[in-house]
């Protein structure tokens, strides 16, 4: 059937393997399960107008072109931006301002423009130029040799301070809950925040200043940032924004060298034997510990508590230390994630796949073949009730 004929919302289908058995036979991958397959609907496109081309700024500097469109419903939302990556792609797409261009969600969620509709073009469109200077602070707008890539050159400026702050505090970075975009801007717009060390230093007399900030907000928003202290090197690493680290490899590189002063001095060659970073992650690394600006700001958040030692990597003294965990199916009281985090921070390591070095298996819903395969190999196996009592959260 025809996609709007459907007397509901949908994007597509999902052929499943209808046998429980069958299911945790074939098993799953890291990331979807074998015995599953979506089927999706292809894309609904529009056409509309293309009102113009802002730079957006981003927590490095980089200086992305975004269309600013004439608002139009798309599978069931409105869209009114779509990012337009770099200079490269809008002449790549070849859209002029005042275009009426095709528009489609990328996935059925993300905007994006295919391109012109040629046939409507009066002669009044402009091609979009990239300013020569940053929008938002005025400082110089420098092409990057070799890349797409366009940036600001002021580290200072507030579009890339704000951005820096709303990463640091993010789930998966700092995980400081109650720090959001409107606490962010008030904080940069009132000179509080010029960097992420400045919220370790805020006091609730300061706090109280802010727009809808009571005595009971600032106080319990002063406990989550004393909180986020302990989070470990990895998520600092993460945090901080090292160029092309990210959540892996920033967990790699904490276990690999165990502290943030060590992996500061560390050299591109010795970075390079850390799985997944190459030279030119390496050298990025390297560049940025080397910065004076990112040396101090180490420094600031030692001194602020911060906790710079990767939470018990392999071969420390915690209480699981040797073991190695695979976690399979799916946990109904946790991410996966977040259990793959709490062993480490036990002293365990982890592994995608099973294999004769793993010593524990911990086994979800819907598990497939990687259970048998920890039977065959005679792998300890838990539930989901035993794991949680073994990392303590059970009831």
């Amino acid at each position: 059937a025809a996609r709007s004929s459907l007397p509901f919302a949908a994007d597509g289908i999902v052929f499943k393997v209808n046998e429980i058995s069958l299911q945790r036979a074939l098993g799953q991958t890291a990331k979807e399960p074998r015995w599953a397959s979506a089927w999706k609907f292809p894309p609904e496109e529009k056409e509309t107008r293309l009102e113009n081309i802002i730079v957006s700024i981003g927590r490095t500097g980089v200086a992305t072109p975004v269309a600013v469109l004439t608002p139009v419903e798309i599978d069931g939302s409105v869209v009114a931006r779509a990012t337009l990556h770099n200079d490269d792609e809008v002449k790549r797409l070849g859209i002029l301002i005042g275009d009426t261009v095709i528009v489609r969600k990328a996935g059925s969620v993300i905007p994006e423009i295919l391109g012109p509709v040629l046939s409507a073009r009066t002669g009044i469109e402009h091609p979009f130029i990239m300013p020569a200077v940053c929008p938002e602070c005025g400082s110089q707008l420098v092409r990057i040799e070799d890349e797409a890539a366009t940036k600001c050159v002021n580290a200072s400026c507030p579009a890339q301070v704000r951005e820096r702050l709303l990463h640091w505090c993010s789930k998966d970075a700092m995980d400081i809950q109650g720090i959001g975009e409107a606490v962010v801007d008030q904080l940069v717009t009132a000179g509080l925040a010029h960097d992420v060390a400045d919220l370790y230093d805020l006091t609730e007399e300061q706090l109280l200043q802010l727009e809808r900030m009571g005595s009971l907000v600032a106080r319990k928003l002063l406990v989550h940032l004393e909180e986020s202290k302990g989070r470990g090197l990895a998520r600092v690493l993460y945090a901080m924004g090292v160029p092309q680290v990210g959540e892996v490899g920033a967990r790699d590189l904490a276990q690999a060298f165990g502290s943030m002063e060590t992996l500061a001095s560390a050299t591109p060659e010795s970075l390079i034997h850390v799985y997944g970073i190459g030279e030119k992650t390496a050298e990025n690394i390297t560049a940025f510990f080397q910065e004076e600006h990112n040396r101090m700001l180490v420094e600031r958040l030692r001194k602020a508590g911060i906790h710079m030692e990767g939470i018990a990597a392999p071969g420390a003294h915690g209480p699981l230390s040797g073991k190695v965990f695979v976690f399979t199916g799916e946990l109904s009281t946790m991410a996966r994630s977040k259990a793959q985090e709490l062993v480490r921070a036990l002293g365990a390591e982890t592994s995608e796949t099973v294999s004769r070095k793993v010593t524990t298996l911990v086994a979800g819903s819907a598990t497939g073949s990687k259970m048998a395969r920890a039977r065959r190999l005679k792998i300890e196996i838990l539930d989901e009730q035993q794991f949680l009592s073994l990392v303590g959260q059970g009831t």
